[in-house]
């Protein structure tokens, strides 16, 4: 007879956890959140998944690596944003490429077969860049981490892989509002993203989600939110400055969009799914005269922030992340300063 544990739920404080002792004996626990509805329905998705898959949860008959890697995409499809979602997917069709021959359990897969596959993606054909690598190297510690939280494996087979973070080449580009304007306007789909991008230093992916409500013509605000849906965000919602320049642009935007007919309800609702390509053919048509991309539209607005006397605990406010990364990865010089030495 398979062995079946019997999951119940217990509450932790705010929050709740499903117990439950597998076959060897060994007591297991999963985090559900602090809403018990919601708990009780995951409680009851993990009885299901036990049905289907009889003792996926228990140390002695952890599931087949195929049946871990859907069940992984359907845990973190609810959290992450599609483009992430695309490399999570990526990462797991890799996995399943190597392993899939004899699609070994998740408790049979050592740290020599990890490793194994570690320099199986070195010498794949096409060859992946360093921080491609390392990206897919990061994502395949966290499908294994998980399913040690999980209860599928009782330890990660990836857990000595070290992961290399690539040093930047060059730092971020100068870009001026001369070049801005020429590329703003060189496809008008993309007109309110780059100025949301450089006027106000949001991510692409705040900017594709802002909506006309959210900016506070006013008052002079910008309130950037965390995509609704996730359980879990480092950013959080926050308030940006609203420049007068941006806000002529997005006045000028909104009565272009009103005369067409009804006004969008997100201010980018033009912009292309594959909007990578687009910007991409927009700055080659300019490579001879410079080149920028979406992130130098972001570093420049801190940079200029800071040069206007801003404070820097205000600016990383407004940017939406901690000291340390705003003066590693934002530290653009301008031309000006090394101007004034003798001819």
């Amino acid at each position: 007879m398979t062995y079946q544990p019997d999951i119940r739920i217990h509450k932790n404080g705010e929050y709740y956890n499903a117990a439950w002792k597998d076959s060897t004996g060994k007591l297991r626990r999963r985090g559900l959140g602090s809403c018990l509805k919601k708990a009780k329905k995951m409680r009851d998705a993990m009885i299901a998944e036990h049905a289907v898959h009889p003792g996926a949860r228990d140390m002695n008959t952890s599931m087949r690596l195929s049946q871990w890697l859907t069940r992984y995409l359907q845990l973190r499809k609810p959290d992450v944003e599609p483009s992430t979602f695309r490399d999570l997917k990526r990462t797991c069709d890799l996995l399943f490429e190597y392993f899939g021959s004899d699609d070994a359990k998740m408790g049979e897969i050592t740290g020599d077969r990890i490793s194994d596959f570690r320099l199986w993606l070195t010498s794949r054909e096409p060859g992946f860049a360093i921080g491609t690598l390392s990206k897919y190297a990061g994502i395949m510690k966290n499908i294994f981490n998980r399913a040690v939280s999980e209860g599928v494996i009782v330890k990660s087979p990836a857990a000595h892989i070290q992961i290399q973070t690539p040093t930047k080449d060059e730092p971020p580009k100068w870009v001026t509002e001369e070049q801005l304007h020429v590329v703003a306007t060189t496809d008008r789909r993309l007109t309110p993203l780059f100025g949301l991008c450089y006027y106000a230093g949001l991510r692409v992916n705040e900017a594709l989600r802002l909506r006309w409500d959210d900016v506070n013509f006013k008052e002079g605000k910008i309130l950037v939110r965390s995509r609704q849906g996730r359980r879990t965000t480092k950013q959080g919602t926050r308030v940006v400055k609203l420049e007068k320049d941006l806000a002529g642009w997005l006045r000028l935007w909104r009565d272009v969009k009103k005369l067409d007919g009804d006004l969008p309800e997100l201010i980018c609702s033009e912009v292309p799914a594959n909007y990578q390509r687009a910007v991409a053919n927009v700055m080659n048509k300019y490579a001879e005269h410079f080149r920028f991309t979406l992130k130098d539209l972001r570093a420049m607005r801190s940079m200029i922030w800071m040069k206007e006397g801003i404070p820097a605990n205000v600016v990383c406010k407004w940017m939406g992340h901690d000291p340390k990364v705003a003066f590693k990865h934002y530290n653009i010089v301008d031309e000006n300063y090394y101007t004034g030495g003798d001819a």
